[in-house]
């Protein structure tokens, strides 16, 4: 299956809730944060804009690292996105990237890519509790959500450095 949207969210691995293969990806409490913070009509709207893949179809015991850099290696292989929202520390470390709620370029990918890195938006992770955090995400995903839709954004690459129109 090639992913044809402009835009990947990406998430970690399918919880015990949603160990089927008829949950989707990132479904629940996390697709509700993100619906919320995107101005978003619900979470149909959220997968017609995005292609959602988790980097495991299976729930992990452990996060291996090795086969979580391979999953991100042969998950970029079959997208077509040049925008990736990367949901969670160890799906950004998967891409080799860090961000904390802001656009970094994907070294690893041969073409030109960049990710808006935010937490995980399960409803286990703290950091959503603080409202700087909150609205620098709402910044990032609004800015993914616009290069979804087409639209012109400016596009800010290493905590500011602001780009003429951004081509990602």
């Amino acid at each position: 299956m090639t992913l044809t949207r402009k835009v990947l969210i990406v998430g970690e691995q399918p919880t015990e809730r949603y160990r089927f293969a008829s949950q989707p990806a990132l479904g629940g409490q996390c697709a509700r944060r993100l619906v919320q913070l995107m101005d978003l009509r619900d979470e149909a709207h959220l997968r017609e804009l995005f292609d959602v893949e988790n980097l495991f179809r299976d729930t992990m015991r452990t996060w291996p690292d090795s086969t979580a850099l391979l999953a991100a290696s042969n998950l970029s292989r079959k997208s077509r996105a040049d925008f990736l929202v990367l949901c969670g520390p160890r799906v950004q470390h998967a891409f080799q990237v860090k961000g904390d709620c802001e656009i970094v370029p994907v070294p690893m990918l041969t073409r030109p890519t960049v990710a808006a890195c935010i937490p995980h938006p399960s409803g286990r992770v703290r950091s959503w509790k603080d409202e700087a955090t909150v609205a620098r995400a709402r910044i990032v995903l609004k800015m993914a959500r616009m290069h979804a839709e087409g639209r012109p954004y400016i596009c800010t690459i290493h905590k500011g450095a602001p780009l003429e129109r951004c081509g990602c």
